[in-house]
């Protein structure tokens, strides 16, 4: 996909009109009842906006989401699904590049007895962020074969006993055979819950 792809966006605080240099991507004016947000795709890294126009306004939404924004469509632009456990446990993509994701996944559904996020639910939220930005990495040199997880960890420090989360992705190793991805895992007033880090091994075939 190239060009501008535009989705719309509820619940964001006002961001002032603002242009990148050396990018098509252009951030509008957002009220809290309704706007919208410019992203930029292309084929080579299927859904990806320049770091640097997104860098501040990403920081925006992890604070302001009152609702969740509009899901990017992982079939389409992946040509496969986050997996059976990621649609059951409603893990939503909103942006997407192999050095940066932004997703979001409800509390309810995935909590354990006393009524809260269930640990392993951060672990798979991570893990289904890390491993797709990986696979993107892969698809954007060209390199065939599929990225796998080898190591994961994680530390939880807070709880969630509504709402949905909110998981910010970001590179932190992007080399030739392994990937290393830390996951940032807030609720809704941008309180961190858990700290996700995994890494991918980078398989040929």
């Amino acid at each position: 996909m190239d060009g501008v792809r535009v989705l719309a966006v509820t619940g964001l605080k006002t961001l002032k009109r603002e242009s990148v240099k050396g990018t098509k991507c252009k951030r509008v004016s957002v009220n809290k009842q309704k706007g919208r947000l410019g992203f930029v795709g292309h084929t080579s890294t299927l859904v990806v906006a320049s770091p640097a126009a997104f860098e501040a306004s990403s920081r925006v939404f992890m604070t302001s989401y009152d609702v969740r924004p509009p899901a990017i469509d992982l079939l389409e632009y992946l040509g496969a699904t986050g997996g059976p456990l990621a649609q059951k446990m409603d893990i939503q993509f909103h942006e997407l590049r192999p050095d940066y994701a932004l997703a979001t996944m409800p509390v309810e559904g995935n909590t354990q007895t006393f009524g809260i996020l269930h640990g392993g639910a951060y672990v798979v939220l991570g893990e289904s962020m890390g491993s797709i930005c990986a696979n993107v990495y892969r698809h954007s040199k060209g390199w065939g074969g599929h990225a796998v997880g080898i190591e994961i960890n994680a530390s939880h420090t807070g709880s969630a006993k509504e709402g949905f989360v909110i998981a910010e992705c970001t590179a932190l190793h992007l080399g030739r055979t392994l990937t290393t991805h830390e996951i940032v895992v807030r609720d809704q007033s941008g309180r961190r819950l858990s700290t996700v880090r995994i890494t991918n091994l980078i398989k040929s075939s």
